[in-house]
């Protein structure tokens, strides 16, 4: 696509910036203008140009401003951006093709003929009647376009005249009148080129308005000299003439007429036309209340000056890898991880008597029934101690008992009862587990219901004491110990991380900042970061002669490592305060200060505050600007609605309006705008 042609976006009043950034990325020319009306304030803040650049710069696009609004205009030269003023006028919406670029320019007198010629040759040529037809001309002409051809025609209506009438030798022109005329009428010989040749045809031709012509102050008087002369009463109309070869021919026409009778009606139609103008300005001042009316006075509130800092707790901070990636909002930094383990040695410093023995015996079962019975190992025996808790034995092979046996001798009959033996252990260590004799009242086979005995069933049970059980002196791992161990086992694993953390990143090129490293000595401490492994374990005796154990703790370090010179704290900064101003976080007369910061492995967070500055509100000569822009000639509903705005963006607390005004005065002459700070109110 060609340098020169542009695309033209209208921001509208509801456009937020992610649907600009779509436009942008839609336009797909090497320039696009933005048109920004007065009441668009999207673009009045610096920040929120930044991810229009981004899109520009990412797709190759040059961005023109186009605005009369003096708060965007400035916030956009922050950046560099070219913009356009506007002038005696406000930006509305646009009535030309979207693609269509016109610029206000200001031209020289060497200038201005040529520039005239060029704009005649978009003109569609024509043979014949050269009376302009109603359809020929574009339905979008304003009335300024329609007043400024009307202008043409009639100065063409006079030029045949005075060429066709026989001259003297030409004479040099004298008076600033004869090179407006001789400029006009090269613009005429141009005119009578293009009826003589057609211009080849050409796709969407671009015309020139005259409102994007700005007349230098003697160009203006000149152009009023021409309108002074009468029109023709025939439809305006373009008539092709022969073009004089140079101005100086035209000079030598209009030698033909007394130069002092030419020269002093032009000067007497110039003067004529200046006092009815100004007669017609003071009649309507008069008439409006503007010259001799009452003025207006409109006072506006600057914000109060902050006193106490606005704190900020963990904001998040980009991490950009290197510089190319870097962003305003972002610090350079990489990330570094090792695996770290630490071991302490412990030893248990004192002894206790502990269980250490079981109690045992042999018990006596006898059976009445006529089946014989088996019994698993494991079978439990429930017995009671002397202090009345039950103590369980189970016996330590299976055991069968054998059928009770019958038998006659004579008048009696005598039964023989199955008996059996079993081996008996407790199932804990000590001394509670030693029983007296007789005490065992249930069977408990395993999977089955309890058994009871010597209770008039089938079986009955006789045993002495069980005894055996016993305590004698241990070492035995207490978490008391392991504890004193392990405070001392967590600050290893600290310096020791660091230590490879700083030979990770050296080896990268990179300088550790030791506040990052992550997890911190006070998250070890709380018992979050890392894994311990005690040997022996947490109650398991040790040796008596050698009551050592050892406690392992490990974990996984990481910290950020920055290029050598780029300290963590600037950048923290900077990006702080970039960040904050990107999201209009930063209050009027305060500053943002970086107090600490937090690396949890993760993210990057920082602790800081809007501190004040001390500075005394004021309004810039910009802000003025557009305050008064907002209500220079505004109905009273209209400049509450403008001022509202500007309470709302926090460039003034509070304003107030005349109550005795309905519609604000449109000269500054008559329109006072009263500055107050918080104190004066």
């Amino acid at each position: 696509m060609a340098h020169d042609e542009a695309a033209l976006i209208f921001v509208q009043p509801e456009d937020d910036i992610p649907s600009l950034r779509e436009k942008l990325r839609e336009a797909r020319g090497q320039t696009v203008e933005l048109l920004v009306p007065d009441t668009t304030r999207l673009l009045q803040k610096p920040a929120n140009w930044t991810p229009l650049l981004r899109v520009a710069e990412r797709e190759n696009i040059h961005l023109l401003l186009i605005s009369s609004d003096e708060l965007t205009l400035a916030a956009a030269r922050q950046h560099n951006i070219e913009t356009f003023l506007v002038e005696d006028g406000q930006v509305v919406a646009p009535s030309m093709p979207a693609n269509t670029r016109t610029r206000r320019r200001s031209y020289t007198d060497a200038q201005l003929s040529p520039l005239l010629i060029a704009a005649t040759r978009d003109r569609p040529a024509h043979t014949g009647s050269t009376t302009v037809p109603p359809s020929a001309v574009p339905a979008d002409t304003s009335d300024r376009d329609m007043d400024f051809m009307a202008e043409l025609d009639s100065l063409s209506d006079e030029m045949p005249t005075q060429r066709n009438r026989a001259v003297p030798p030409p004479y040099p022109a004298t008076s600033a009148d004869d090179e407006m005329v001789a400029q006009f009428d090269e613009l005429d010989a141009a005119f009578g080129d293009l009826d003589a040749t057609p211009a080849p045809p050409r796709a969407a031709p671009r015309r020139i308005r005259p409102e994007d012509i700005e007349l230098t102050d003697d160009e203006k008087a000149r152009a009023s000299s021409v309108k002074g002369r009468p029109s023709s009463s025939r439809p305006r109309s373009f008539e092709p003439v022969a073009a004089p070869s140079t101005a100086r021919t035209r000079t030598a026409d209009l030698q033909t007429e007394p130069r002092n009778g030419s020269t002093n009606l032009l000067r007497g139609v110039l003067i004529a036309l200046v006092v009815l103008v100004l007669v017609g300005l003071v009649l309507f001042w008069l008439f409006s209340g503007q010259l001799f009316g009452p003025g207006a006075v409109v006072t506006v509130v600057l914000p109060a000056s902050p006193t106490e800092s606005v704190p900020i707790e963990d904001e998040p901070i980009f991490i950009a890898v290197n510089s190319t990636a870097n962003s305003e909002q972002a610090v350079v930094a990489q990330q570094v991880v090792v695996d770290t383990t630490f071991s302490a040695t412990g030893q248990v410093t004192d002894q206790t008597l502990a269980p250490t023995t079981f109690a045992s015996g042999i018990v006596t079962v006898y059976s009445q029934g006529g089946q014989p019975l088996f019994f698993p190992q494991g079978t439990e025996f429930v017995a009671t101690n002397a202090q009345g808790q039950p103590v369980i034995f189970t016996a330590d092979s299976d055991f069968s008992i054998p059928a009770a046996a019958t038998r006659r001798e004579g008048a009696q009959i005598i039964t023989t009862l199955g008996e059996a033996q079993i081996a008996v252990t407790s199932r804990i260590p000590g001394s509670a587990a030693n029983v007296e004799g007789n005490t065992i009242t249930q069977i408990i086979p395993p999977g089955q219901a309890a058994i009871v005995v010597n209770a008039g069933g089938t079986l009955d049970l006789l045993h002495g004491s069980l005894t055996g059980g016993g305590e004698e002196p241990v070492s035995v791992v207490k978490d008391s110990d392991v504890s004193t161990v392990l405070s001392a086992a967590l600050t290893g694993l600290y310096n020791q991380a660091r230590q490879e953390l700083e030979a990770r990143a050296a080896e990268l090129g990179l300088s550790l900042e030791p506040t990052t490293v992550a997890p911190t000595d006070d998250v070890l401490a709380q018992g979050q970061g890392y894994t311990v492994d005690v040997q022996p374990p947490s109650g398991q005796r040790v040796d008596i002669t050698n009551p050592a154990f050892t406690v392992a703790v490990s974990g996984q370090f990481s910290a950020l490592a920055t290029p050598p010179g780029q300290s963590l704290r600037e950048q923290l900064q900077v990006a702080f305060s970039n960040k904050l101003d990107s999201e209009d976080r930063i209050l009027w007369g305060t500053a943002p200060i970086v107090d600490n910061w937090e690396w949890d492995g993760q993210r990057l967070l920082v602790d800081g505050a809007l501190d004040p500055t001390g500075d005394e509100p004021a309004l810039s000569d910009t802000e003025l600007r557009a305050l008064r822009n907002a209500l220079r000639g505004q109905p009273r509903a209209a400049a509450e609605a403008a001022l509202q705005g500007f309470v709302e963006d926090g460039i003034i607390s509070s304003y107030s309006l005349p109550t005795d005004v309905e519609t604000l005065p449109t000269r500054d002459s008559r329109l006072e705008v009263r500055v107050l700070s918080a104190n004066q109110q």
